[in-house]
């Protein structure tokens, strides 16, 4: 039998300290008392906040997946530090998490500090579930208290005007002073040169990348960095002041002048955010946006038009491509047109899995925390009862919720047609049918043929029922003029597969 370790901390001065080491080793001892064999893969969740991405768990989530999988076995041990370590978005979530590791997954979960392990033998135990819900209420307010102070903290840096966190890649400290990193101050004065010039951000990410200028990261500059470059207030010489919620949103507060060393001026930025806000194409919705990519490099294909007797044309390319990080730069034509009338033929059988019913879950759930008030109650936990009444309330109400899913998921696999969704009139809701059924269609560009007279591209349609399509087209001079030379369909192999399957097993019938 394996145990995993779950590592968990929150800050970089406590992974200076002895955290890790203090955690490894407990989970050392207990599995050397226990004759467990402690598996080197452990799930380090290394310096994240309980409050940050909504309290979600990264690493814990990874492990829960691999059990999922299969790739942890069931039986295993789970090793813990504390139960407050497993989540501090309060009693109940943290309770509904050790339910599904140890009920649905079949983990054996082991707190090292109580040497106390959870499993299905005492899992529903009231006395088990009472100390659980106490501590991660405990968390949970720790961290609540932790969260006010920090706000309260960042509140007061923003009235005193302090300059704290990240400085932008053109600024450095030396000797406890902010001073400007020349070269890359020289590559943010290029940028705002360009940028006054009239280039767009992608066209400013092509030149700096056909200058091999590295981007602050040292790899490509694309027009995302050169917008964030071109909106950042530092570069006047100005700090900026935000105020960030729970969910890491970022509202600006206020910008205070002349706080930093400055490349431009004032007048400078200002002249950039007017090219900003008028440059740049209007996005418009058609039936395959966000769906297209580049099959060389997983970038969007991005749309351009042009006048083709004087009929507006719609080509796509690359988006990588035009910033110089994609070297997949031919314009395929039309590729709307093509992908709307190869698609009609196809169809979408949705395999829908078997409905497993929640009802039972739910109101075993509600039976102990039933038996969970009784205990609340001779305590005189007045707190604890008011949660307990709130969560018994809206399992009552998804109690019937559940109750009624089952009585309409009597359902049978769904046909979707392509051809429906091309009979709608409106882009937005033709896209918003393929993304139902869609994960993506690549383009390739596999080159020119006939002499150079024409291009050959292969489309792959991705589809969500895991199966997928491709076609390989021949685009001659001019548009409209194209074909299909190719077609292969995985489902269609699929159902070919079966067929020829079936009539082995009747040959094999048949001989016995």
């Amino acid at each position: 039998m394996k145990a995993y370790l779950y590592i968990r901390f929150s800050s970089k001065q406590q992974e200076q300290g002895d955290s890790v080491r203090r955690q490894e080793e407990a989970g050392q001892k207990w599995c050397k008392a226990h004759d467990v064999e402690l598996s080197d893969m452990t799930f380090e969740d290394l310096g994240v906040s309980a409050f940050k991405e909504g309290g979600k768990r990264p690493a814990l989530a990874d492990l829960i997946e691999a059990i999922e999988l299969g790739k942890i076995a069931r039986d295993s041990y789970v090793l813990v530090e504390n139960d407050d370590r497993l989540s501090r978005r309060g009693w109940y979530a943290t309770q509904q998490m050790i339910r599904h590791m140890v009920l649905d997954l079949g983990v054996k979960l082991v707190v090292l500090s109580s040497n106390t392990v959870y499993d299905s033998s005492n899992i529903e135990d009231i006395a088990q579930n009472i100390l659980l819900m106490f501590n991660a209420d405990r968390a949970h307010k720790e961290s609540l208290r932790k969260s006010e102070m920090i706000r309260a903290a960042r509140q007061t840096r923003r009235d005193d005007e302090t300059l704290t966190g990240k400085l932008p890649f053109w600024l450095k400290r030396v000797n406890d002073q902010i001073t400007l990193d020349p070269s890359k101050a020289d590559v943010v004065r290029k940028i705002v040169e360009l940028k006054k010039s009239g280039k767009s951000n992608q066209a400013t990410a092509r030149f700096l990348n056909d200058q091999n200028i590295k981007s602050a990261t040292g790899g490509k500059w694309n027009a995302s960095a050169i917008r964030m470059v071109c909106s950042n207030h530092s570069i006047y010489g100005a700090k900026a002041y935000f105020i960030t919620d729970g969910a890491r949103k970022m509202t600006l507060d206020k910008v205070v002048e002349d706080k930093l060393p400055a490349i431009v001026t004032k007048a400078d930025f200002d002249a950039v955010q007017t090219t900003q806000k008028h440059r740049g194409r209007r996005s418009t919705k058609t039936p395959f946006s966000l769906l297209l990519k580049c099959g060389k490099c997983g970038g969007g294909m991005v749309q351009r038009t042009s006048m083709y007797r004087e009929k507006k044309m719609i080509y796509r390319r690359c988006i990588a491509s035009l910033e110089g990080r994609c070297d997949q730069n031919r314009l395929i034509r039309e590729p709307d047109f093509i992908l709307s009338t190869a698609l009609k033929d196809m169809q979408y059988i949705d395999s829908v899995e078997q409905h497993v019913s929640k009802a039972s879950g739910i109101q075993t759930q509600i039976d102990t925390l039933k038996q969970t008030q009784d205990k609340l109650i001779e305590l005189g936990q007045v707190d604890a009862l008011t949660n307990l009444y709130t969560r018994l309330a809206e399992l009552e109400s998804k109690l019937v919720q559940a109750k009624v899913e089952d009585e309409a998921n009597e359902q049978k696999p769904i046909d979707f047609n392509y051809k429906n969704v091309f009979d709608l009139e409106d882009a937005g809701e033709q896209n918003a049918m393929l993304k139902r059924v869609l994960e993506s269609i690549e383009i390739h560009y596999l080159g020119l043929v006939d002499k150079k007279t024409s291009s050959k591209w292969r489309i792959k349609v991705n589809q969500r029922n895991k199966h997928h399509q491709s076609f390989v087209i021949n685009q001659y001079h001019g548009f409209g003029n194209w074909e299909i030379v190719q077609v292969t369909d995985t489902e269609k192999f699929k159902k070919e597969l079966d067929a020829l399957t079936d009539d082995i097993d009747d040959c094999l019938d048949f001989d016995e």
